[in-house]
C-alpha cells in the first residue's frame, strides 16, 4: 500500500467522521465559529484523527496480507484455513482488522501471519500502545489508565484489557531476562571520568498474597528487596566545606519475596559484575548497606565483593549510637548527648575510630549504675559496634568525598515498592508484583526507550521462522 493511498483514506475518514460530528451538533452550513465553540471543534477534530487512524491502519494492515495457498513456520507445512476477524488497538482506536489463517493437516492451533509481521501474536493491541500502557502501568493503577487514555481523547482500553497487557508483558520480560538485564545494564551508560562505583541493598514490606482453599487468599506481609548501583565522580566542595562526588549515572533492581532472595542475589552480582567489567581497576568500589546481617553474609562470601570496601550506613550507625547514649547516660541527659556527638565527629574525621567506641561504652558500663533494662539495651548496642567496627571507617570514605549513606537504595525501596505496591487495598501475586517492579524500575532508574527497544527486538526476533510454501 502507497503512502498516498493512506492519507487519502485517512483524509476521507477524517472528513466524514467531522461532518457527521458538524451535523450532530448543529454547526450548520455558513455557521460562524466564536471562542466558546473551541472545545466542541477540538472534540471534533479528535474524533476525526481518530476515525481517519483507524481506517487508513486498518487497511494498510490488510494490504500486508499476502494470498498464498500455504505457508511454513518454523518448516512445518501449514495450509490456508479461514478468514478470521479480530480487533486490535491500534493507537487511534479500535480497528477490526481481517486475517488469513492457517493450520497444519495434523490439526492444532491456528497460525496468522498478519498477527506474526505485526508482533501482536496473542496480543489486541499495537506494540506502540503496549507500550504506553507498560509505561503508565508503573505508575498507575488500570483503572487510572483507562481514564488518562480517555482525556488523551483516545478509546481506552478495558481495566482487564490492560492487567492482561501487563500480565503476558511480566512473563515475557522474565523469559527474557538475562538478553533484556544485558541490554539495559548500568555497563552500558558509564559516564566519562567516573571516580567511585557504590552497590547497595536493602528490603522493605510488601503485602503478598497467600493461597488458600479454593479461590480465596490471606495477605501477608513480607520483604521484598531493591539494589541499587551509582557511579559517582566531579569531585566538588559542597556549602559546608566538605568533599563530594556526584552520582553520575544509576540503575536499581526490585524483587518480590522470596526465602533467602536467591533470585535477586544472583539478578544483583550479576548486574554489578557486568559494571565493575567496564570501570578501571583501580576505580575504589563500595558496598553500602545497613547492618542487616544476611546482606553482609552474603558479601563476605562472594568472591565478586574481595575487591569492594565495606561500609555500613552511617545514619544507621548514629541510631545505634544514640540509643546506646541513652542506655548509658538516660533519657536527655546532656552529658549523653555530649557523648554522643564526640563520636559522631571522631569517625567522621578520625580514620578507625569505631573500635574506641566500643571500649568507651565498656568503659561506662562498668562505672553507671545501670538498671537492668538500660544493661539489656546497652548489651545490644554494644554487640552492634563490638561486630561491625571494620565496617565503619567513615573517616577514608568523607576525605575522598565518598557517599557514607545508604539514603539511594532506601529510595528505591520508597520509589520502587511503598508508593506503587503498597497502596491502600493492594495486594500481589509474586508475578503479578513483579510485572510492575520490573517496568517501574526501568523507568524510574534505567532508560525507558532503551528498555523498550530491546523488549521489542528481541519478542521479534523469537517469533518463529515464517515463509511462503513454495510447493
Amino acid at each position: 500500500m502507497k503512502a498516498e493511498t493512506m492519507i487519502e483514506v485517512f483524509c476521507k475518514g477524517f472528513k466524514q467522521k467531522c461532518e457527521e460530528f458538524r451535523l450532530k451538533h448543529g454547526m450548520h452550513e455558513g455557521k460562524e465559529l466564536h471562542p466558546e465553540d473551541c472545545g466542541m471543534l477540538e472534540s471534533m477534530f479528535w474524533d476525526g484523527v481518530a476515525e481517519g487512524g483507524v481506517a487508513a491502519m486498518r487497511d494498510y494492515v490488510e494490504s500486508c496480507e499476502k494470498n498464498v495457498p500455504a505457508i511454513r513456520v518454523d518448516g512445518e507445512r501449514m495450509r490456508f484455513k479461514a478468514y478470521a476477524i479480530k480487533e486490535f488497538h491500534v493507537g487511534f482506536g479500535i480497528a477490526v482488522i481481517k486475517r488469513r489463517t492457517y493450520q497444519s493437516d495434523a490439526g492444532g492451533s491456528c497460525v496468522a501471519p498478519l498477527d506474526m509481521k505485526f508482533n501482536v501474536v496473542d496480543e489486541f493491541a499495537f506494540p506502540s500502545v503496549r507500550q504506553s500502557v507498560l509505561h503508565e502501568a508503573a505508575l498507575m493503577t488500570p483503572e487510572a489508565i483507562v481514564s488518562a487514555m480517555d482525556d488523551w481523547h483516545v478509546r481506552p482500553l478495558s481495566a482487564t484489557a490492560i492487567k492482561r497487557i501487563v500480565s503476558l508483558a511480566g512473563a515475557r520480560t522474565e523469559l527474557l531476562k538475562p538478553e533484556l538485564s544485558e541490554e539495559t545494564s548500568l555497563s552500558k551508560r558509564v559516564p566519562a571520568k567516573p571516580l567511585a562505583l557504590v552497590a547497595s541493598m536493602d528490603g522493605t514490606c510488601a503485602p503478598v498474597r497467600i493461597d488458600c482453599e479454593g479461590s480465596r487468599y490471606s495477605i501477608d506481609y513480607k520483604v521484598a528487596m531493591c539494589g541499587a548501583f551509582g557511579i559517582y565522580g566531579e569531585l566538588h566542595v559542597d556549602d559546608e566545606g566538605r568533599l563530594k562526588m556526584n552520582r553520575l549515572a544509576s540503575s536499581a533492581l526490585s524483587r518480590m519475596p522470596e526465602e533467602g532472595f536467591p533470585t535477586f542475589r544472583r539478578d544483583f552480582d550479576k548486574e554489578l559484575s557486568s559494571v565493575v567489567a567496564k570501570l578501571p581497576s583501580e576505580l575504589p568500589r563500595i558496598f553500602l548497606c545497613d547492618g542487616a546481617s544476611p546482606l553482609w553474609n552474603h558479601a563476605r562470601q562472594h568472591p565478586l565483593y574481595r575487591s569492594f570496601k565495606l561500609l555500613i550506613d552511617f545514619y544507621h550507625m548514629e541510631e545505634h549510637l544514640a540509643a546506646a547514649s541513652v542506655a548509658l547516660f538516660g533519657e536527655g541527659s546532656k552529658r549523653g548527648f555530649a557523648w554522643t556527638e564526640k563520636w559522631k565527629n571522631e569517625m567522621l574525621t578520625k580514620e578507625r575510630s569505631a573500635k574506641s567506641v566500643v571500649r568507651s561504652m565498656e568503659y561506662y558500663a562498668v562505672r553507671r549504675k545501670l538498671s537492668k533494662s538500660r544493661r539489656e539495651a546497652l548489651a545490644k548496642h554494644h554487640t552492634y559496634f563490638k561486630n561491625n567496627w571494620p565496617l565503619m571507617n567513615y573517616a577514608w570514605f568523607v576525605q575522598r568525598g565518598l557517599p557514607i549513606g545508604s539514603g539511594p537504595v532506601e529510595s528505591c525501596c520508597k520509589v520502587l515498592i511503598k508508593q506503587r505496591l503498597c497502596l491502600s487495598g493492594m495486594s500481589w501475586s509474586e508475578a503479578g508484583g513483579q510485572a510492575i517492579l520490573t517496568l517501574r524500575a526501568q523507568r524510574e532508574y534505567g532508560d525507558w526507550n532503551v528498555f523498550w527497544s530491546a523488549y521489542d527486538k528481541l519478542l521479534r526476533a523469537s517469533m518463529p521462522a515464517l515463509e511462503e510454501d513454495a510447493a
